[in-house]
């Protein structure tokens, strides 16, 4: 009984050593991105902000059209097995 309670207790401390070096690594990001360049074409992130506003506002309409349809395909995804997981 002693053994398996320290063997549990080893598989916690290498789970939670890998969350601790998944959390360094997405701050080693954070980092990078906050220290990235300013752009070097500032038209260049204008034109891509204002795409990316435009898909917004279509996305958002195609949404309130379609609500139902939306639904129905988070549903079919949920229901789909392992074996087939592409529907067919």
């Amino acid at each position: 009984m002693l053994q398996n309670h320290w063997e549990i207790v080893r598989n916690l401390q290498e789970i939670h050593q890998q969350d601790l070096m998944r959390e360094a690594q997405q701050m080693r990001l954070y980092k990078q991105m906050v220290s990235a360049k300013s752009p070097t074409n500032p038209l260049s992130w204008r034109f891509f902000s204002w795409l990316g506003r435009q898909m917004v506002s279509l996305g958002s309409q195609m949404q309130k059209h379609y609500p139902d349809q939306s639904e129905l395909s988070s549903d079919l995804q949920t229901n789909l097995s392992m074996e087939e997981p592409y529907g067919y």
